[in-house]
């Protein structure tokens, strides 16, 4: 099977660049290099909800033959018991993200730089 066609490759692979981007962040501690870290790792674990989402939306009601078909409160129930975990694992992620990143930003001191 081809890698790109699996569903959680298309969560996996932003979530994990979401990772990685925010790494730099436990080294550098500027403020402006902290901000624009978080504001990118943010970025990538929305777009893994929303690349992980396309796929349990489409995949809630199974394929083939045996597929039922559901819609209003159903639909939702089956998308959410199909995509609870990585719904899950986004937003711890992003809370830790913020939590981490306010926290380094409120110990570090405000530059008195007029330049910019």
């Amino acid at each position: 099977m081809d890698i790109r066609l699996n569903p959680a490759f298309w969560f996996w692979l932003p979530l994990t660049v979401a990772v990685l981007s925010f790494l730099p962040a436990f080294f550098w501690r500027e403020r402006h290099v902290i901000t624009v870290l978080r504001v990118v790792s943010l970025g990538f674990v929305v777009l893994a909800l929303l690349l992980g989402a396309q796929w349990a939306w489409l995949l809630r009601d199974g394929l083939g033959p045996g597929a039922i078909t559901s819609s209003g409160l159903e639909s939702v129930r089956r998308f959410l018991g199909g995509f609870w975990l990585p719904l899950v694992i986004s937003v711890v992620f992003a809370l830790l993200v913020t939590l981490v990143s306010r926290r380094w930003l409120a110990a570090l001191p405000r530059s008195h730089d007029t330049t910019s």
